[in-house]
């Protein structure tokens, strides 16, 4: 049996989050953290199905990778602002790549987080634990 990861005395026991992420080997070890920390993940793999989803359920937050592939996550954020703007604060965008100061600038404005991959996977955890504490 596996030990659920804690963010100091926190947890995520019965927050939805919504992975977003192309990389599958990168979706599967985000999501299994985020549930060993007693998320319940929803992972999609193109702002595509992030859109669905968003339209299906309302979540508790989300991690975004900013680069999908043959397009970025502008579709995804415009829609959480737009239609779940407390979600906004309470998100993560994950980026290998590097942002420019406008586009990082945009996201923090408008109450988004920025991490950089790659990053410990207990930091991950403790900022969700934070925007829900």
């Amino acid at each position: 049996m596996s030990t659920p990861i804690k963010a100091g005395r926190k947890s995520l026991r019965g927050a939805s989050v919504l992975v977003v992420e192309d990389d599958s080997e990168v979706l599967d070890m985000t999501a299994i953290v985020l549930e060993r920390a007693g998320a319940r993940v929803t992972r999609t793999v193109s702002a595509e199905d992030a859109l669905q989803a968003l339209s299906r359920e309302q979540f508790s937050c989300a991690v975004i990778d900013w680069n999908l592939g043959s397009s970025n996550a502008d579709r995804i954020i415009a829609t959480v602002r737009a239609e779940q703007s407390a979600l906004a604060e309470r998100t993560v965008i994950v980026t290998g790549d590097f942002l420019s100061r406008g586009d990082e600038a945009s996201a923090r404005r408008y109450g988004f987080r920025v991490m950089a991959k790659p990053f410990p996977p207990r930091r991950l955890v403790e900022t969700l634990a934070e925007f829900l504490s």
